[in-house]
């Protein structure tokens, strides 16, 4: 393709290449750079048809071309492989049109406007930019993807560390159950990792990214560790006894003397237990246990007959 202005006088005739930056899928319309010279002349089409010339002359000049702006109000959640139409000025001449430095496939509609395709490899919340012969410029806007779990921890306790593994994970809040936000420690994309809060209760874990909100499976929050600080009296008799046992964290606890179970009386709370020794016991510690752990005493409880 050139650009050719035939002689007039003495004046010879001008032929200047042009490069074709794209040709539309059906052959009809073809976007060509402007040559670097000042000349007034009619586009020349050859093919193996033959050569048409325009009828409308076109003037080029030396001047640099303005770089591309682009107008993007909103981010877009956009998947790898799909496609959407980029506006904004000087986006015709474009030799280059990126999402994060990855370059993207794209199709010239007009001066203004090209139509882009997400490439593999971008990561999501990247700018995109757009590159002429007047230079690059980038959105201050951003192309996402939406997030997607592969694995997550499914319990702990409070102030335990979660991770989740997956694509696209770039967090701007993880809330639990309880509406208790997490403090967010590690958020590559990949890996997400943070510490379960005070006060979050068992349930879906919401991770919000730039691509709007994914939910987890029904974590669980262990209840914290008991404790065991002392217990009265230090002996007793099987099956008289009445053993009061103090600590931290004791609800729902399953206690043994030993190696044997005994049963634990009504009416005790997160720091008091009770319970009768049994026929069966024989001096040993106390060990407490919770959904949260175990605890055991550090003293023996004496038995006798």
């Amino acid at each position: 393709m050139t650009l050719f202005t035939p002689a007039i006088g003495k004046t010879p005739a001008i032929s200047t290449p042009v490069t074709v930056l794209a040709v539309s899928a059906d052959g009809t319309r073809l976007t060509v750079a402007s040559p670097n010279s000042a000349q007034k002349g009619y586009f020349k089409v050859t093919n193996s048809g033959g050569t048409a010339t325009s009828a409308t002359a076109f003037t080029s000049a030396t001047s640099a071309t303005a770089k591309p702006a682009i107008t993007l109000v909103a981010s877009l959640v956009k998947e790898v492989g799909a496609s959407f139409t980029l506006t904004g000025t000087n986006l015709g001449s474009s030799t280059n049109i990126a999402i994060g430095g990855v370059s993207a496939p794209f199709t010239v509609l007009s001066a203004n406007s090209v139509s882009v395709t997400v490439p593999a490899g971008v990561t999501s919340g990247s700018t995109i930019s757009a590159t002429n012969a007047g230079g690059t410029v980038s959105s201050t806007k951003f192309v996402y993807q939406a997030a997607v779990i592969t694995d997550i921890t499914t319990s702990g306790k409070v102030g335990a560390t979660v991770t989740v593994t997956g694509k696209n994970l770039k967090a701007t809040k993880v809330v639990f159950a309880g509406n208790k936000t997490a403090k967010i420690l590690t958020n590559t994309g990949s890996t997400l990792t943070f510490a379960v809060p005070t006060g979050a209760a068992t349930g879906a874990i919401v991770i919000t990214t730039g691509a709007g909100t994914v939910t987890s499976q029904s974590f669980t929050v262990l209840p914290p560790a008991p404790t065991v600080t002392s217990f009265t009296p230090t002996t007793g008799k099987k099956g008289v006894t009445l053993v009061s046992v103090k600590g931290a964290n004791l609800s729902g606890a399953t206690v043994t003397v030993g190696s044997t179970q005994v049963t634990v009386a009504a009416g005790s709370t997160a720091t008091l237990l009770k319970f009768v020794i049994p026929a069966g016991a024989a001096t040993g510690k106390i060990t407490v246990t919770t959904a949260g752990g175990s605890a055991t005493s550090t003293a023996s409880l004496t038995v006798t007959n």
